[in-house]
Order: C-alpha cells, then sequence, then structure tokens
C-alpha cells in the first residue's frame, strides 16, 4: 500500500527492500512463533548450531522507510508474534 500510496513518480523503476530492522536467528524465529496461539504448546524444532548460529543476512530498509514514508505496524517479528492471541 506505501508504494501505492507514494505513486509512480517515486516508485518507478525502483527495488525497496522492506524489514523490521530486527535482525534475528532462525532459533529466534521459532522462539517468537511459539508466543502465537497457533503455535502455543508446539515444539521447537532442532536447529543445528543452537542459537550460536550467526543471524544471516542483516539488511538496512531505511532507505526504503523513507522513500515510502513508510513504518512497519510491529516493531519486530517477536512483537507481531505474540500480538497474534
Amino acid at each position: 500500500m506505501a508504494a501505492i500510496e507514494a505513486g509512480p513518480t517515486v516508485v518507478s523503476g525502483k527495488t525497496f527492500l522492506i524489514s523490521d530492522s530486527n535482525p534475528t536467528t532462525r532459533l529466534g524465529i521459532c522462539e517468537s512463533a511459539i508466543k502465537a496461539a497457533r503455535y502455543a504448546g508446539k515444539d521447537i524444532p532442532t536447529i543445528l548450531g543452537g542459537d550460536e548460529m550467526p543471524r544471516g543476512k542483516i539488511y538496512d530498509g531505511s532507505w526504503s522507510d523513507a522513500t515510502l514514508n513508510w513504518k512497519p505496524r510491529y516493531e519486530s517479528f517477536d512483537k507481531f508474534m505474540a500480538s497474534q492471541n
């Protein structure tokens, strides 16, 4: 919606990287997911490397946020999953 609202003069020919800007691990994703009612009580799978695994790709979406005058509804995936009850 933000791209549509910004209009074609702002978005034409550009690629936008959208994120909540809170890096996490695969284990962190699972730990966040079980905070939601849908996944509560589910077992977290064994993740090779555990929480010592690197966070993977970390990127900066601030240019996209500023260009589109956008901010995420939830400040993190963890906050989003915790709200799903």
